[in-house]
């Protein structure tokens, strides 16, 4: 499908620019999975952030698994237990 790292970073930044915040919040967590293959761990938290910010409050939890992935993998365990337990708190149902 992609013929190079470079060719899947060069769509996702098209992406980025193409959806403008609506829904970048997703790109933004598939960059954050080419830059841990890469080996970049600061470079897939910073997307992460990203995607944070930009994710509705009921998608936060992909972002913040995600970053929990990031914090075990480069043994962050106190800042581990801390990310996890914002993706298992309870949110505020809305039927509106």
């Amino acid at each position: 499908m992609f013929q190079s790292s470079e060719h899947f970073v060069c769509h996702l930044n098209q992406a980025v620019r193409f959806f403008q915040n609506k829904t970048s919040w997703v790109v933004y967590n598939l960059a954050s999975f080419y830059w841990r293959m890469k080996g970049d761990p600061s470079a897939a938290i910073e997307c992460i952030r990203r995607a944070l910010h930009f994710s509705p409050e009921d998608c936060k939890d992909v972002a913040l698994v995600n970053l929990g992935n990031i914090l075990h993998r480069y043994v962050c365990s106190s800042s581990l237990v801390l990310v996890l337990r914002l993706v298992v708190l309870p949110r505020p149902v809305s039927f509106l």
